[in-house]
C-alpha cells in the first residue's frame, strides 16, 4: 500500500494484531499477526510529498499450519491512516 502525506506531515498507519487466513472454499483456518514496515530509506511516518510504499505482512506460527490442508488461503484486513 501507499500512503501521499503533505511534506513533513507525520502520520500512523495501524493494523489489526492479528488476523485469520482461511482456506478458499472454507473448512480451515490459519490465525496470523499483522504487521506494517516502514518505506527503505526514509523516515517512517514522515510525510515527503509523494507517495511513500509501506508492505503489510502476515506471520503465521509453525504450530497454526504444520497440519493445515493444501490450498489458496486469503485474508481480508483494514488499515487505519492517521495524520
Amino acid at each position: 500500500m501507499s500512503v501521499n502525506c503533505t511534506n513533513a506531515t507525520t502520520y500512523t498507519l495501524g493494523v489489526p494484531a492479528s488476523v485469520t487466513l482461511g482456506l478458499a472454499g472454507g473448512g480451515f483456518d490459519i490465525p496470523s499477526t499483522l504487521a506494517v514496515a516502514a518505506p527503505a530509506g526514509t523516515g517512517a511516518g514522515f510525510g515527503a510529498g509523494t507517495a511513500q510504499s509501506h508492505t503489510v505482512t502476515a506471520t503465521i506460527q509453525e504450530a497454526a499450519y504444520e497440519n493445515a490442508r493444501a490450498g489458496s488461503y486469503s485474508a481480508t484486513t483494514t488499515v487505519t491512516l492517521t495524520y
